[in-house]
């Protein structure tokens, strides 16, 4: 027998692997699993609550009073003459978006790795549907929170809501991208060093308290400042507020600097999680 008869029905299977890390048009083909994943995650996470989706409710208006009377009432911080109750509530829920996304895009090797051993699929698909899951919350408690503004404004609160309020989807966006790059870093991370997974905990904490959740920029000394333009979470908590409130000026250059930063962190994040994603099932 010849060598081309002994192999002429042999199928060879090589990769068609993309050099892109980011494959936009593979995604989309796998959009009914993200459909699939988002309505999993929320059954499961829901599945033996008392109250299920009213957490997201309860979740914002316990924060907010708790900081209402420990930092609004005990502490007396500014609040740049926005309601306490409603500036801490804005604060939370930016807030909790962005640590609940990062968080489940930070655990998404060692949360899906039973599904990543089966099949094949955009490992990207993952932490898109854990971001689009947190979308639902903060719909849910952005609600609550245009409730609140409205009483407040009937009971002699003064608010200007104009066309600026159509910008917040762009602010959500760049949340998002923040929370998948650092999330996609640290899960590229935490897969093989484990413990370190356990900081991230106590670092969202204090990123908590250097990001204007609980005060306004305005009472940031200018030695201080720096730091928060390194942060880009700061300026997106604070272009929130100045979309709901207008109670201060919009600033030009930390927004432009918070976007720099965002996109570098994203495609930072994305670059490293493709790395990892072709030999993390060797390690974990």
């Amino acid at each position: 027998m010849s060598n081309k008869d002994k192999f002429e029905d042999e199928i060879i299977i090589i990769s068609s692997e993309s050099n892109s890390f980011l494959n936009i048009n593979e995604i989309l083909k796998y959009r009914d699993l993200i459909y699939l994943l988002v309505n999993r995650d929320f059954k499961v996470f829901y599945k033996q609550t008392i109250l299920g989706p009213f957490w997201y409710i309860l979740q914002p208006l316990l924060n907010s009073a708790v900081f209402t009377v420990i930092f609004g009432k005990i502490a007396s911080m500014p609040t740049d003459e926005i309601p306490p109750f409603i500036f801490y509530m804005s604060g939370t829920i930016l807030w909790s978006y962005f640590s609940s996304s990062m968080i489940s895009v930070s655990n998404v090797f060692s949360s899906n790795k039973d599904l990543f051993s089966k099949v094949y699929f955009p490992r990207l698909v993952v932490p898109i549907s854990n971001v689009i899951i947190n979308y639902l919350q903060f719909f849910i408690q952005f609600i609550i929170l245009v409730l609140f503004i409205i009483y407040f404004y009937f009971n002699g609160s003064a608010f200007t809501l104009d066309l600026k309020v159509f910008l917040i989807p762009l602010l959500l966006i760049q949340l998002s991208m923040i929370s998948i790059g650092f999330g996609c870093l640290f899960a590229s991370i935490t897969y093989k060093y484990k413990d370190l997974a356990l900081l991230l905990g106590f670092g969202m904490q204090l990123w908590m308290f250097v990001s204007p959740v609980i005060y306004p920029m305005s009472m940031i000394s200018d030695k201080y400042i720096y730091f928060y333009i390194l942060n880009p979470v700061s300026s997106i908590i604070e272009n929130f507020r100045y979309i709901l409130f207008s109670n201060s000026d919009f600033n030009l250059a930390l927004t432009v600097l918070s976007l720099f930063f965002s996109i570098v962190i994203f495609i930072f994040g994305l670059y490293i999680f493709n790395k990892v994603e072709k030999s993390f099932m060797d390690t974990i």
